[in-house]
């Protein structure tokens, strides 16, 4: 009978074998993978272009976009004039290139996005990691500041916020310390509330458990075992709020409340473009297109990126 073991063996896994189905590569896996999600590879890609455009904007940019030629303004976009490179875009009311302040003003949409997302993420987080494995009074205490804090519009706390104490320090030439605190310190909760309930799954789970019998400490368990764990709602969340902070600093720059000038940002230039809006559409049209494009293909990058890290997804 010992003899038969292993042909027994055999014969239940032949059985178990589906016809028709083989092993496939997993750089075949990836491809396939990506095709079904080709909406977000696509918006990757766009993204992936708008970075290097903003990081590089002064070796792209054809014009400088602090100043212009009185005798180009309000010029309709054109691709060339007398044999040479024209302004494709147009220009404003005074002179200066649109496509030039578009690229540069990509730079403070993305820098404000990004910066505000990693001020949100860091304080959201780690409070949310408290509040859900330290329980006790330091949910209670936590997530009453996230509802009292909740209560509050977000736009008014960035309105008073910025409205009393002003754009503040500019970062590198282009972005303002005051507007992307404000944008991450009013955020935070969003951040809390997620993470703080995906802690109060994790942390009864064997695993944490086990943690806990070996005598490993707190803040270890936390940060090598729960916090791992957690990372796949962090960075969806964050793709969503990178797109919130985008059109946020636009609205601040549109009401004079983001960068100050001459720095070129898209809500400055659309704010710019208010009393030219109907005989001028090419100043309102662009900025306006460029953040509704940005923001559309981060949110589709957003979605295409939830169901890649979703095990439930996989259907290849």
């Amino acid at each position: 009978m010992t003899d038969q073991l292993p042909e027994m063996a055999s014969a239940v896994t032949r059985t178990l074998v589906i016809p028709g189905r083989r092993a496939v590569p997993g750089w075949q896996r990836v491809t396939r993978r990506l095709w079904q999600l080709r909406t977000a590879t696509l918006s990757a890609v766009f993204l992936a272009g708008l970075v290097l455009m903003a990081v590089f904007a002064d070796f792209i940019a054809p014009y400088n976009p602090y100043e212009g030629e009185l005798v180009d303004r309000l010029k309709p976009p054109v691709w060339e004039q007398d044999g040479t490179w024209a302004h494709v875009l147009g220009t404003d009311q005074v002179g200066r290139d649109n496509l030039s302040r578009l690229i540069y003003g990509a730079r403070v949409s993305l820098a404000a996005g990004f910066l505000a997302t990693v001020v949100a993420g860091a304080i959201g987080v780690t409070l949310g990691l408290m509040a859900g494995y330290i329980g006790r009074l330091a949910d209670t205490v936590i997530s009453t500041l996230i509802n009292i804090q909740l209560t509050v519009p977000f736009i008014l706390l960035a309105l008073l916020f910025i409205g009393v104490v002003g754009p503040g320090l500019v970062i590198a030439g282009y972005i303002a310390v005051n507007v992307v605190i404000v944008l991450g310190v009013a955020s935070w909760p969003i951040y809390a509330r997620v993470i703080r309930a995906e802690v109060l799954k994790l942390r009864e789970l064997d695993f944490v458990t086990a943690a806990r019998c070996l005598g490993i400490s707190d803040a270890r368990i936390l940060l090598r075992h729960i916090l791992p764990n957690t990372f796949n709602p962090i960075i969806v969340l964050s793709t969503v709020q990178v797109a919130r902070f985008i059109i946020t600093e636009a609205f601040l720059s549109f009401l004079g409340l983001g960068t100050p000038p001459p720095t070129p940002t898209w809500g400055s230039m659309l704010a710019d473009a208010r009393q030219f809006m109907f005989d001028k559409w090419w100043l309102p049209t662009f900025p306006g297109l460029a953040i509704f494009i940005t923001t559309l293909a981060i949110n589709l990058f957003g979605d295409g990126l939830r169901d890649w890290l979703d095990p439930y997804s996989r259907n290849v």
